[in-house]
């Protein structure tokens, strides 16, 4: 089993620096966990999903995409901080809109998974960012959903 903390809440405002240069600065925060937190999402509870790339993170606009129009959502790969505890930043766009009630579901190829809320709304006119630890023995075949809503609820 493990665990994974959201070192930052991306209800609080970003800034308009580049986006590597903004996870300096998040904070920690430990969300509560709940029986939920290692079951599949409920689709029933977002409108959609789509599957995160995980890659490097450059400093382009819309989490680095080519596509300045494209929803976009990036997790850098885990980098291992100490024995067993690795860390990843994230990043979530889609200019001009507004989504609600973002989630982040991580899973593993042991089958291992953990769903985070990560974003109460992203913001339309630039990137919304968090960083995730992940505290087990490895972390592969990483694989990341973002979950989310068009409308408040």
């Amino acid at each position: 089993m493990f665990v994974l903390c959201l070192l930052a809440c991306g209800c609080s405002p970003v800034s308009n620096a580049p986006v590597g240069s903004q996870t300096a600065s998040l904070a920690v925060a430990t969300p509560a966990r709940s029986a939920d937190a290692n079951r599949t999402p409920d689709l029933r509870t977002w409108d959609t999903w789509f599957p995160a790339d995980i890659r490097t993170l450059g400093t382009g606009p819309n989490c680095d995409t080519r596509d300045p129009q494209k929803l976009a959502g990036v997790l850098t790969p885990p980098q291992e901080r100490a024995p067993g505890v690795w860390v990843t930043t994230g990043c979530f766009a889609s200019p001009g809109n507004t989504f609600y009630d973002v989630v982040v579901s991580v899973t593993f190829s042991d089958g291992s998974l953990q769903t985070t809320r990560v974003l109460d709304h992203s913001d339309p006119n630039r990137d919304s960012t968090f960083a995730l630890e992940v505290h087990r023995a490895n972390v592969a075949g990483m694989q990341a959903r973002i979950y989310f809503n068009q409308s408040a609820r």
